[in-house]
């Protein structure tokens, strides 16, 4: 059985199971691809964790399966951001935000507001501890001088709104992975670490690439209150999937800490993607390494 979903903790609760590793060498698949460098919410940490480019590599040896069950990490694994785009956007929200109520705030002085509020983000992702986006809102509002009354609640909401309508792409091949497996009767699921976008704006990207309907699954860190690699915010997607006894259940994504070591330690095979970035860390590596997400469908296939 899997064990019941952990609750979020509030923002003073954050100021105030399987752990065996497997060591065998990582499984590979082939696959051409044209990568380039793509930041997500967290590409201050993540730019001294991956190298791009595409990497040789072979055909692997079976993994477990057939999966009943799939979880996808969200950035850099099922959605791509062109460089720097949120981060641009969130700075152009908020300076129309402050022009509105005639708040003038040199352009480095705001820049170095906005980068100290997502550096309080990357911190907390990199120690493990739950942030809100919501909390980085306000540290910037809250630096700004002369903001206050209904001026700082708009630009709290300018601040978070940002990835609502941000032109980002679905990662090559993951709109037909998503729906052959969803018609194979896989289960899918999204185990996320939110950065400074929150969930409901992640669910409407997937919404508008329509492929929200494939997922019964869900597990954002700021709806659950955990980070990966915690097996809270695992466990909280499983808990909504039907598994029964033996049943496998596969998590997809690019980061060796949070993706592969969270996935292990929660009873998952874990597979790494790095279609878009490849985590060169030292970190312990996947069982299975892929460079195309629909190598997935065929991998998935019950053997004849």
């Amino acid at each position: 059985m899997w064990g019941a979903a952990s609750h979020s903790v509030s923002r003073a609760e954050h100021q105030g199971s399987l752990k065996a590793v497997r060591e065998a060498a990582p499984l590979t698949i082939s696959a051409s691809h044209s990568s380039s460098q793509l930041a997500s919410s967290n590409s201050t940490s993540l730019s001294r964790l991956v190298s791009y480019g595409p990497v040789v590599t072979q055909r692997p040896a079976v993994i477990p399966g057939p999966p009943a069950a799939v979880s996808f990490d969200f950035w850099h694994t099922l959605v791509s951001e062109p460089d720097g785009l949120l981060a641009k956007l969130r700075r152009e929200a908020v300076l129309r935000a402050l022009i509105e109520h005639d708040i003038e705030v040199e352009g480095e002085v705001l820049e170095a507001h906005l980068v100290a509020a997502q550096a309080l983000q990357t911190e907390a992702w990199e120690q493990g501890e739950h942030f809100e986006p919501t909390w980085a809102a306000a540290h910037l509002a809250d630096a700004i001088d002369g903001l206050e009354g209904p001026g700082h609640g708009r630009v709290v909401e300018a601040y978070l709104s940002t990835g609502g309508t941000a032109d980002v792409e679905l990662s090559p091949g993951a709109a037909g992975t998503l729906a052959s497996l969803a018609a194979e009767g896989v289960q899918l699921g999204i185990i996320c670490d939110v950065g400074l976008t929150g969930s409901r704006h992640l669910r409407r990207i997937l919404d508008r690439a329509g492929v929200l309907c494939h997922f019964r699954g869900w597990a954002f860190s700021d709806e659950v209150g955990h980070y990966k690699p915690s097996s809270a915010i695992f466990r909280h997607m499983l808990d909504q999937f039907e598994l029964g006894e033996g049943d496998v259940v596969w998590h997809v994504g690019d980061l060796r800490r949070t993706d592969v070591a969270g996935a292990r330690g929660s009873g998952l095979v874990p597979i790494r993607y790095r279609g878009i970035a490849d985590d060169t860390s030292d970190a312990p590596e996947a069982d299975l390494v892929i460079d195309n997400l629909s190598e997935l469908t065929s991998l998935a296939r019950p053997s004849a």
